[in-house]
Formats: C-alpha cells, sequence, structure tokens
C-alpha cells in the first residue's frame, strides 16, 4: 500500500515512475481502452455519421505540481482542466482555444439539435460551437469555489459564516501579494457571479 503522508513528505512533486503515478498512468489507460470500444462499437453499428460524441472527464488530477494533491484540494489548473473532445459528424476538426467549462455542454447541445432559445434562460454556459467574448468560468467544491479568468483566481466559501473570507490568486495558483487590484478589476464579474448563484434555485 502507498502512504500517501510518506509521498507528501518525501516529494513537492511525484516523480513519473512513482508507484502512485503508475497508478494514475494505468487509470488513464483502462479510460482510453473503455473510450476505444465504445468508439469501435458506434462505427460497427454504422452510427458514427449519425452520432455527436463527447469525451471528457469530471476533475484533473495533480501530483504537487502546484503544491496539492489529488483533486479537489484546489483550484489549480492541475486539477480544473480536463480534455474535452467533441466530435460532430461532418465537421471539420479544430480547436476552440478560449476559457470554456461544463457548463457549455447543455447549450452546446441545444444548439446542435437546433435551439434558438436564449442559453441564458437555462443555463450559465455557452455554445461551444457559437462565437463568446473573453470570460470566467466557474469550478466548485462542496465548501468553496472559484472564479477563474485567464489572470486569476478567486476562491470563495459556500459556507455561510466563511462567507466574507476569499483567496486571491494569480492565474499561477499563487497568492497575490497585493488582491486589492486584482479584485478592484473584477468588481463587476463578481456581483454578476452572486447574483447568478442563486438564478436557478427557484
Amino acid at each position: 500500500m502507498i502512504n500517501y503522508f510518506e509521498v507528501r513528505k518525501a516529494h513537492t512533486h511525484v516523480d513519473k515512475n512513482h508507484p502512485l503515478f503508475n497508478r494514475y498512468r494505468n487509470a488513464v489507460f483502462f479510460s482510453d481502452s473503455v473510450v476505444h470500444e465504445i468508439l469501435e462499437a458506434l462505427r460497427e453499428e454504422d452510427l458514427l455519421d449519425s452520432t455527436v460524441v463527447i469525451i471528457t472527464g469530471d476533475h484533473g488530477e495533480e501530483f504537487y505540481e502546484a503544491g496539492y494533491y489529488g483533486h479537489t484540494s484546489a483550484f489549480s489548473a492541475f486539477q480544473v482542466k480536463v480534455p474535452f473532445i467533441l466530435y460532430i459528424p461532418g465537421e471539420t476538426p479544430g480547436k476552440v482555444t478560449r476559457l470554456t467549462s461544463h457548463l457549455d455542454v447543455v447549450p452546446t447541445m441545444f444548439s446542435l439539435m437546433g435551439s434558438q432559445m436564449d442559453p441564458s434562460l437555462y443555463s450559465h454556459g455557452h455554445s461551444l460551437t457559437g462565437k463568446t467574448e473573453d470570460r470566467y468560468v466557474v469550478s466548485s467544491g462542496w465548501d468553496t469555489f472559484a472564479m477563474i479568468d485567464p489572470g486569476a483566481t478567486l476562491v470563495l466559501s459556500t459556507e455561510i459564516y466563511n462567507a466574507r473570507t476569499a483567496e486571491v490568486r494569480t492565474g499561477q495558483y499563487q497568492l497575490a501579494d497585493d488582491p486589492k487590484p486584482v479584485l478592484s478589476v473584477r468588481t463587476k464579474q463578481l456581483l454578476e457571479l452572486t447574483k447568478n448563484l442563486s438564478n436557478f434555485l427557484k
């Protein structure tokens, strides 16, 4: 058995030959093999020309690259960024380089089904098939959530007793030396986010 505390004490990051990292690699390899089986089944049934396929994950996995381990321990890029592959039959392959979120999945699927409804009526996401302005995304754990944009990550509590506390971090997920400039240019987004968090609770 691999002792988590021994790994934490011995490494500022996990060596890529460490048994713990190899377990992670084996899990990824197994997931890839399952995806392969699903795609092969679609191909054998001649369904790939009529099926939208999404391949993604629910979270990343960190091995102390930013000072944290696993997932749900921080909102670093290693934990919140995931692969996302969207296959649309008949579409030319491309790459979306803007900031995106899992919240974009439903608006994307609705738009592919021909919906003309404004996504803001049912989601905080945007269709990946359209163009959107620069934005922030929200990532959430059980007691904290983060507003993330390319230049900063603001970590806030979901607990009432901690509602006034926040971590202000840089784009590299380091604590900001002076949080005021970071917050001052994001006041509008923070107010918008606070309002949007209760949009779909009715």
